[in-house]
């Protein structure tokens, strides 16, 4: 992973770190192996893959597979990398949110003349972009999203809308003019520079069909070449842009994505649309490494990682039920392993109301509004989930779900947790074969019902018969009739063995303190049996809960074993602290039960306002998140929300140990009216308490507003009344942000300071580290080190230190890795063949490392004077050996695995070995 300049918000306990709110295309980035997602409560897993170095040493490709559980929840979540809540991190995408159907792409509009759509002879106006055309970008940790505005003089502009670090968006998009209010514009892809000059280009299109179902009129909007004749089906449009390739501010290509295509369509008959979807295939980490992909469609099953001409260096087998490694003799090096909780379905109960059928049990038995009651009685959310985990070192990881709940002023009303199910008495007639019971009186206002359940078997009636003449069987039931005259049949009540307490009666207001009557048909009496009525009665309520149920699951318990044993156990509570009864998650609108276009709506996400994690034998933590009353349609990624406002940490017998509280001033990161806030400074204050007593740190951190790199760091220390500061000066030369001056004060007098000068790579945008000055106290600043001379890859060639001392560097494996270092030798007293033979010969197309260790020991011959210090590395492994100044040799020995496996020192003797045995976690 390259080394990102991103100033990381660190509190107290890593637990706590903010979160991104996962989409079904990016999952959030995780810092630990596993852990419950502050604010969600969301189960996130880690698996690492690779770490593979490039030419330039500040970025290496990391990979690694992660699971989302509220992802795997939800219908709207395609089947990932491995299964359902999987995917990767290591394939970087810009995908396009288009969240309004019927909303055409801008690449769609072509047509001049658009007078004519809507029959009034006024221009057509392109749908509002300010909410439905975003690209969302995900590339090794930046994250972010934005949208595009053409303007009238054929120039694109970008707006952006969130970010967590300092992006540089350049659209690749060629407009012209069409007549009179036409536009042509062809949106190629995308090139992303980040603030320390590494660029990401997105030019692999992936296409994809966008539903519209348009009036004839706007067929004249369409591009001919996209129009199909028809506005009611599926739409070519630019789904996403995959990445292509990655560069570093020497403009030097590191690593090259190659994609493959499988067929997909998208709907079926007269609408279905067929196109070819893109999986990725292979990436070349130039001059290093080849990783090559075997899918099955989206799916991933297999990465070999190869040198550079391909020769196996070691390979991971991914299954939904595992990831194996192996080395290039395919014998196993370590695995994991996951089980899911099995997949349930539910049928339908009658016919679902409000469009509930694709999203939930629509559950007639239980309440007369089944947008109420999202929990796991109605739709098991934890069905398919991973369960458990299985890691190398034989430890496993046991998560336990529950689902989510959200506090809501009529949650005391319809929240089914508040109610009792009391049954009531039923009188048998045997004259006329029916039953009877007192329907007590239901005020209205709540959910309060009568419930009739009974037991039934098949009935035959050989007067009835069916097309073929064969008599017709039916399980009875009942019926209710009304109480006016002439009585009119109410309701009837199938046989239903599903529902725990039968099927609700259908209130009406003249059945309060009436003796209601169950009517069977006639001759049926022997089939039905076991009949009882319950009251669905309302608790008081001081016994009542304050919330409701919502889709999709949070973290209940993670247990982690060493196989047999429980290590430690965290169990994690979402209520809020003063109230148990009471739940901390809080939502914008109640979407979840008014789902009217199954292809746009989406869930509203929760947000919990408290987390508390208790760990047996350590204590427990409450965080309050960064909530202040004020949310929108959805919480946002990355947004100041997803911070701890305050932290309490309690010991094993309860007490206070620690507060920690934060304050956050932000801003918004653009102009756009989407725009989301990001943090510019955070004050921190930390009490540790011994007892009644405590001691209090202060924190003050201020960040840059463009860069988003720190600018001011403050502590205070109020028991010594010592206050230390650090001030640092960014500056942005060519295409990257650079630290020029570091100042650091204790009660305001100088401890130290770095001044850091750099100077321009030629006539590139590229600049190069110069000097460095430091200064102890208000002494003047000195040099520490110059550096003199640079390869045209940022390589230090020759540099000064303070003494005056001349050292340089002579670089091998394509300009990559270090292979000598010359000190009190002058970089132009070295032999130009020698040194262009060391390249030739470390190369990675034309390696000879008997040749090239010839050479490196020649130097010392040669160059007397000096002090030489060589070294020599195994390609994607790590160093093979270093010879120091004296000439004395220490050699490296990795096992099958590619593990360091000995240390040899010059006279050919063991000095360290390691052994690796799998033990518990």
């Amino acid at each position: 992973m390259k080394k990102f300049l991103l100033f990381t918000i660190v509190f107290t306990v890593n637990v706590c770190l903010g979160q991104n709110v996962p989409s079904a295309n990016n999952f959030t980035e995780i810092s630990s192996n596993y852990r419950a997602d502050m604010g969600s409560g969301n189960f996130v897993y880690s698996v690492p893959l690779f770490d593979i170095e490039t030419m330039n040493p500040n970025f290496g490709l990391q990979g690694n597979l992660y699971y989302n559980a509220q992802a795997a929840s939800s219908i709207f979540t395609a089947e990932g990398i491995l299964a359902k809540g999987w995917a990767a991190d290591f394939l970087p995408s810009i995908y396009r949110d288009i969240n309004q159907i019927n909303s055409l792409c801008d690449e769609l509009y072509y047509k001049t003349d658009t007078y004519s759509v809507n029959g009034d002879y006024q221009p057509y106006s392109r749908p509002y972009r300010d909410k439905n055309d975003l690209f969302e970008f995900s590339i090794f940790g930046l994250r972010g999203s934005f949208r595009l505005a053409y303007n009238s003089d054929n120039t694109v502009d970008v707006k952006l809308v969130s970010s967590n670090a300092f992006v540089e968006i350049i659209p690749d998009c060629p407009m012209s003019n069409n007549g009179i209010n036409g536009k042509i514009i062809n949106l190629n892809g995308f090139t992303i520079k980040d603030s320390n000059g590494f660029s990401y280009r997105f030019d692999t299109v992936e296409d994809s069909g966008l539903w519209q179902n348009l009036g004839d009129s706007y067929s004249l909007l369409i591009d001919p070449a996209w129009n199909t004749g028809r506005v009611n089906a599926y739409l070519p449009y630019k789904r996403s842009f995959l990445l292509s390739n990655i560069t570093d501010k020497y403009q030097r290509t590191l690593v090259q994505y190659i994609y493959k295509t499988y067929p997909y369509t998208l709907g079926a008959g007269s609408t279905a649309f067929n196109y070819n979807q893109k999986v990725i295939d292979k990436i070349k980490i130039i001059n290093k490494s080849n990783l090559v992909f075997t899918t099955n469609q989206s799916k991933i099953t297999s990465i070999a990682i190869n040198d550079y001409v391909d020769q196996p260096i070691s390979k991971i087998n991914l299954a939904a039920s595992n990831v194996i490694f192996t080395n290039q003799n395919n014998i196993e090096e370590k695995r994991y392993q996951f089980l899911y909780f099995p997949s349930t379905y539910y049928p339908n109960i009658g016919t679902p109301t409000n469009n509930q059928g694709n999203y939930i049990k629509a559950d007639k038995c239980a309440t007369a509004s089944s947008s109420w009651i999202y929990d796991n009685k109605i739709q098991n959310y934890s069905a398919g989930l991973l369960r458990s985990i299985t890691i190398p070192q034989k430890g496993k990881i046991n998560i336990e779900y529950e689902t989510n709940t959200y506090n809501f002023s009529l949650a005391g009303i319809w929240s089914q947790l508040n109610y009792d199910y009391v049954e009531v008495p039923v009188t048998y007639n045997s004259a006329n074969d029916s039953y009877s019971f007192f329907y007590s009186s239901i005020a209205g206002g709540n959910d309060e019902a009568f419930y009739v359940k009974f037991h039934s078997t098949l009935y035959t009636n050989p007067l009835l018969v069916d097309g073929n003449g064969n008599p017709l069987s039916v399980y009875p039931g009942f019926r209710i009739f009304t109480l006016n005259t002439p009585p009119t049949l109410w309701q009837g009540f199938a046989f239903e063995d599903q529902c725990t307490y039968g099927e609700r009666i259908n209130h009406a207001p003249d059945f309060n303190n009436k003796t209601i009557v169950l009517k069977r048909h006639s001759g049926t009496a022997s089939n039905i049996s076991n009949v009882k009525v319950y009251k669905k009665i309302i608790k008081p309520q001081n016994q009542r809960v304050g919330y409701c149920f919502g889709p999709s699951v949070r973290v209940k318990k993670i247990t982690n074993m060493d196989g047999v044993n429980t290590v430690n156990e965290k169990v994690y509570s979402y209520n809020d602290p003063a109230n148990d009864k009471m739940s901390s998650g809080v939502i914008s609108n109640l979407v979840w039960y008014q789902y009217l276009s199954p292809q746009i709506e989406r869930p509203t996400t929760i947000f919990y306002k408290y987390i508390t994690v208790e760990e047996t034998g350590k204590g427990k933590m409450v965080c309050q998140m960064n909530w202040e009353g004020a949310i929108s349609d959805q919480f946002k990624p990355d947004d100041p929300a997803y911070n701890p406002k305050n932290i309490w940490k309690y010991n094993d017998a309860g007490e206070l140990v620690e507060h920690q509280n934060n304050t956050f001033e932000t801003y918004l990161v653009s102009s756009d009216s989407e725009s989301y806030h990001k943090i510019k400074k955070i004050n921190s204050t930390i009490k540790s308490y011994e007892g009644i007593n405590f001691k209090t740190t202060t924190n003050e951190k201020v960040l840059d507003t463009i860069s988003m790199l720190p600018l001011y760091n403050k502590i205070v220390e109020a028991s010594t009344g010592q206050t230390f500061e650090e001030h640092y000066t960014i500056q942005k030369l060519g295409n990257a942000f650079y630290q020029t001056n570091v100042e650091k004060t204790k009660n305001s007098e100088a401890l130290n300071q770095s001044a850091f000068t750099y100077q321009q790579q030629g006539s590139t945008q590229a600049y190069n580290l110069y000097q460095t000055s430091v200064a102890k106290e208000v002494r003047p600043l000195e040099v520490e080190r110059e550096i003199t001379l640079y390869d045209d890859y940022g390589n230090v060639l020759e540099y000064k230190t303070k003494e005056g001392l001349i050292v340089s560097q002579i670089w091998g494996y394509n300009d990559s890795k270090l292979v000598a270092e010359l000190k009190n030798i002058p970089y132009a007293s070295i032999n130009q063949p020698t040194i262009t033979a060391v390249k030739t010969n470390s190369n990675v197309a034309t390696y000879n490392e008997a040749a090239l260790v010839i050479l490196l020991n020649g130097l010392r011959g040669t160059h007397t004077t000096g002090y030489v210090t060589t070294y020599i590395y195994r390609p994607l492994v790590g160093i093979a050996s270093i010879t120091d100044v004296n000439g004395r040799k220490e050699s490296y020995v990795y096992d099958d695995f590619n593990r360091l496996y000995r240390i040899f020192n010059n006279e050919g003797l063991i000095i360290k070995e390691y052994q690796y045995h799998i033990k518990p976690n």
